[in-house]
């Protein structure tokens, strides 16, 4: 009885396991894991539940932190980019990439790769240098750079 447990408890964990190929994230396979520990812990111990329960759950706790240990460490280690605030790009100068008129905001400047919606009493073609005099919201106010 407890061989026939065992054998499809190994089973479901071979399944979870080969599930953490679709779904990746690292839960079935650490749950996989663990249910593969239980059912060979249950062939060592077949009539010791509580302690079979309590291996199973003890490797399963223990790949689980070292799994989230080692996440923890890649993203405290990876790099951060830097988030560029409209505020901090008042003096920037940058290059009109779409028409900028007045009063409308269809216009567009890169900035530092990054490219914003912006607007200018001028209106300024594709090409021009630009500096950027004011911000509103998610928009900046430029004017012709001087050469």
């Amino acid at each position: 009885m407890a061989s026939t447990t065992s054998i499809l408890l190994f089973v479901l964990g071979l399944l979870l396991i080969g599930a953490e190929v679709f779904v990746p994230g690292g839960l079935l396979g650490v749950i996989g894991a663990g249910v593969m520990a239980g059912a060979v812990a249950a062939l060592f111990f077949p009539n010791h539940y509580w302690l079979v329960f309590w291996v199973t759950f003890a490797l399963v706790a223990a790949v689980s932190w070292v799994f989230l240990m080692e996440l923890y460490r890649r993203v405290r280690r990876a790099p951060r980019k830097e988030v560029m605030s409209c505020a901090n790009l008042v003096n920037s100068e940058g290059t009109v990439v779409t028409t900028v008129k007045p009063g409308a905001m269809s216009g567009k400047v890169r900035i530092g790769g990054d490219v914003w919606s912006a607007q200018a009493e001028d209106e300024l073609p594709p090409g021009t240098r630009v500096v950027v005099v004011d911000t509103e919201g998610v928009r900046v106010i430029v004017r012709k750079a001087e050469q």
